[in-house]
């Protein structure tokens, strides 16, 4: 194993829909050692995410994102049902739920607001 790092990440989630109080957890990260915090971030709350991300930054620490940005973007996807995924037969996701409802990655204009979202 010479010259390769096993990395700590602290994976911060909230289930209070109050995104804001993970900045107090990227703190509890750092002093607990981990050298990286991961957050799902969704496109409506950039704004958290962006300060999430700066809060890190600052203290040293990795981010790393977990978007899923083909399943949660109900709101874009009803406004732009043009860029939803579409299948010749239905499918279902590893839960058995539909995946009617998903953005596709094929999807030009879905993918260009993904990428948008990410460089923010």
């Amino acid at each position: 194993m010479i010259g390769k790092k096993v990395g700590r990440a602290a994976f911060l989630q909230e289930y209070e829909g109050r995104p804001e109080i993970l900045a107090d957890l990227v703190d509890d990260a750092k002093a607990a050692g981990y050298d990286s915090v991961v957050f799902a971030a969704r496109q409506s709350d950039l704004e958290t995410v962006k300060g999430l991300c700066v809060k890190a930054h600052t203290l040293g620490l990795a981010v790393r994102l977990f978007t899923g940005y083909m399943k949660y973007e109900y709101k874009h996807l009803s406004e732009h049902p043009d860029q939803r995924l579409v299948h010749s037969a239905e499918a279902l996701d590893q839960d058995g739920l539909s995946t009617r409802s998903w953005g596709c990655p094929f999807n030009p204009d879905f993918n260009a607001r993904s990428l948008k979202f990410l460089q923010e």
